[in-house]
């Protein structure tokens, strides 16, 4: 029970973090011209590094988040918008945030939680029965014997 919190807590988390750092982005973020260095593809997906100048006259590499669907030729320009914290990630200026990974996240922290915890208030007699025997020390069960997981409920017949 308490590996299930965890994991919902730590997946809320990463959502909320998601969310934030879309946030930041939208608010904080600054717009700069850059020039592809490199472009392939991988495996998995496609990567794009930029060169890119700031506002304030740095240079700085970084990869495109989000690359387009067909693949940018080494020197071509595209407009990104970065966050000045971070500057070794770029996004492009139509690159629009969605709360689909987030809300994903959520449900894949809350749904085995809310499973767990719904299995838990059916079988919460059994489990305090076990609990109760052990406390009184009376006989176990032998192992590979199948128990009633309900024994306190009558039988139907």
């Amino acid at each position: 029970m308490v590996f299930f919190a965890c994991g919902a807590l730590i997946l809320v988390g990463c959502a909320i973090g998601v969310v934030v750092d879309q946030r930041h982005l939208r608010e904080r973020g600054e717009t700069a011209t850059a020039v592809v260095a490199e472009a392939r593809e991988l495996r998995r997906g496609v990567r794009v590094t930029l060169r890119m100048t700031t506002p304030r006259g740095a240079v700085v590499r970084a990869d495109l988040v989000d690359p387009p669907a067909d693949l940018p030729e080494p020197g071509d320009r595209l407009t990104v918008r970065y966050d000045p914290a971070d500057p070794g990630k770029a996004y492009r200026t139509d690159y629009q945030d969605s709360l689909a990974g987030p809300v994903a996240l959520v449900a894949l922290g809350v749904l085995p939680g809310l499973l767990y915890g719904w299995y838990l208030r059916r079988t919460w007699g059994h489990w305090r029965d076990q609990a109760e025997d052990w406390r009184h020390r009376r006989p176990v069960p032998r192992l590979g014997v199948r128990q009633d997981p309900f024994p306190h409920r009558a039988r139907r017949s």
